[in-house]
């Protein structure tokens, strides 16, 4: 199995972007930084402090599981724009640490996980595709929108890291 280590740094990276973009944005507008922290784009849905930790430990927990056959996450505060942009230099630092070669066994991982709270052992390519990537994805794209619906000027480049954004 080929590393998703890179495309997670480029994604890690772009998501600290885009903090970095609400944060100055909350400066410039006079807005209290907890109001933008604890935005949601509806009532049922976790704040983007959530999402933020959703994104760094499904970034952690997949190389992990992946690479060592091991879980890992990334603990500690994410109440202020401080606290998301360490969430998110750990989470980089750490799935940064982890060898392309340690994901050449990947493939002959089975992985658990759970669905709809019952728990299914899957091929590690499954886990990936269908569990990782998209609870990976997820988050990112929650707290882009929410970002977006609060007026912060992100964009598509800045989402996927490209072009200097």
């Amino acid at each position: 199995m080929e590393s998703p280590v890179p495309g997670l740094m480029r994604s890690l990276a772009a998501l600290d972007g885009i903090l970095r973009k609400a944060e100055t944005y909350c400066a410039q507008e006079g807005l209290d930084p907890r109001v933008m922290l604890e935005a949601r784009l509806a009532a049922t849905m976790k704040p983007m402090t959530h999402q933020i930790r959703l994104a760094c430990n499904a970034a952690t927990e997949l190389v992990a599981r992946l690479a060592m056959d091991e879980t890992a996450s990334i603990e500690g505060a994410y109440a202020t724009f401080a606290d998301l942009h360490s969430s998110v230099e750990r989470a980089r630092a750490f799935i940064g640490s982890v060898p392309k070669s340690a994901f050449a066994m990947a493939n002959e991982r089975v992985i658990s996980v759970v669905f709809d709270e019952e728990e299914v052992d899957c091929s590690a390519h499954r886990y990936l595709t269908e569990y990782a990537i998209p609870n990976f994805y997820f988050a990112m794209t929650t707290t882009y929108a929410i970002l977006r619906n609060r007026g912060v000027p992100v964009n598509k480049k800045d989402f996927l890291g490209v072009g200097g954004a």
